[in-house]
C-alpha cells in the first residue's frame, strides 16, 4: 500500500520530507518526491505514480485535486499550519533566503524579492497576502479534513513534541513497531551505507520507535540549521522551529482581516481561534 505525505508551503514540509527519506532509505523503501516541476515532466501526478512506483510519495505543496490522480489505496498523512503564522514565516523567508524560480506561480522571483525589501514590513505582508501566500492559503482553504485515508497534523504540535507526532503518523500508517530490537538499528545503519554505494538494501515493514528518535534527533532543527550531519549539506535558515502564535508580532487587525476575507472561515475550519477574538 502507498503512503503519502501531503505537504503545504511554510509547513516544514522541507523537514519532514528529510525524515521520511531518512526513514525509506533506513527500511529499504523507494521514495518519490513530487514537486510541481516533476509532475509537470511527467504529465501529471498518476503518471508520475506508474512511472516511480514509490513506496512512499512525497507532496511538499499539495491540493485536493492531486487525491483523484492517486489509484489504488493508500493512507497519508497531511501538516497544516495557523494561516497568520503562514504568512509572517513566509514575509521573511521571502525576503531573504528564499530561493528564487522565474514563475511567480512557483514561488519567489527576483521581482518579487525587491518589492518586499523596498517597502515596509506592514506593507509587505499586504504584499505576501495578495501574492504567494495566496495559493497555500488556498490549498488549506479547499482541503477536505474530514478523508479517513489522511491523518491530519498541526504544525504546532508537530514542532513542539515531534516524537508523539510521528508515533501517531507512523501508527496511523502502519508503520510503526513497537518494539525497540538492535538488530533493527544495525540493519537500518547498515542500509545507509548501501543506499551511498547505489547497492541493494534489505526491505523492512516497520519502523522502530527507538529509530525513530534517532532519526529526530540526528534531523533536530538545531543540528540542520549548524549543517549537521554534514553530507546532508542542508545548512541554511530553511530550518526554523516557527514560534506558534509569532504572527501576533507583526500582523494587526486588518492583515488579519484581508486574510479571512479571502478565505472566510479558514481559522474555524483549521481549528484555530478567529481573528474576531482577539481584538475585543
Amino acid at each position: 500500500m502507498l503512503r503519502v505525505f501531503f505537504g503545504q508551503h511554510k509547513c516544514a514540509s522541507k523537514w519532514v520530507t528529510l525524515l521520511i527519506e531518512r526513514i525509506c532509505n533506513e527500511m529499504g523503501w523507494k521514495s518519490c518526491i513530487a514537486y510541481r516541476a516533476r509532475i509537470n515532466g511527467h504529465g501529471s501526478l498518476e503518471r508520475l505514480l506508474q512511472h516511480e512506483q514509490p513506496d512512499f510519495l512525497i507532496i511538499p505543496e499539495s491540493d485536493h485535486g492531486m487525491l483523484q490522480e492517486i489509484q489504488g489505496p493508500f493512507k497519508g498523512f497531511h501538516v497544516i499550519r495557523d494561516p497568520r503564522d503562514l504568512v509572517v514565516s513566509g514575509y521573511f523567508s521571502h525576503l531573504k533566503v528564499h530561493e528564487l524560480t522565474s514563475d511567480i506561480s512557483q514561488g519567489v522571483t527576483a521581482g518579487h524579492r525587491e518589492q518586499l525589501q523596498a517597502l515596509p514590513k506592514d506593507q509587505g505582508l499586504d504584499l505576501e497576502i495578495a501574492t504567494i501566500a495566496r495559493v497555500p492559503l488556498q490549498h488549506l482553504y479547499e482541503w477536505d479534513y474530514r478523508d479517513p485515508r489522511i491523518w491530519e497534523v498541526k504544525f504546532e504540535q508537530l514542532t513542539t513534541d515531534p516524537h508523539k507526532e510521528f508515533s501517531s503518523i507512523l501508527s496511523f500508517l502502519a508503520m510503526e513497531e513497537p518494539k525497540n530490537d538492535l538488530l533493527f538499528a544495525m540493519q537500518c545503519y547498515t542500509n545507509r551505507l548501501l543506499k551511498r554505494a547505489g547497492l541493494p538494501r534489505f526491505r523492512a515493514h516497520h519502523y522502530s520507535r527507538m529509530q525513530m528518535r534517532k532519526t529526530l534527533r540526528d534531523l533536530s532543527f538545531e543540528n540542520l540549521r549548524s549543517g549537521r550531519p554534514w553530507w546532508l549539506n542542508q545548512k541554511g535558515a530553511h530550518y526554523r522551529e516557527g514560534k506558534a502564535g509569532n504572527w501576533r508580532e507583526h500582523l494587526d487587525a486588518r492583515h488579519e482581516q484581508a486574510i479571512v476575507d479571502a478565505f472566510p472561515g479558514i481559522l474555524e475550519k483549521l481549528g484555530y481561534e478567529p481573528a474576531s477574538s482577539f481584538h475585543t
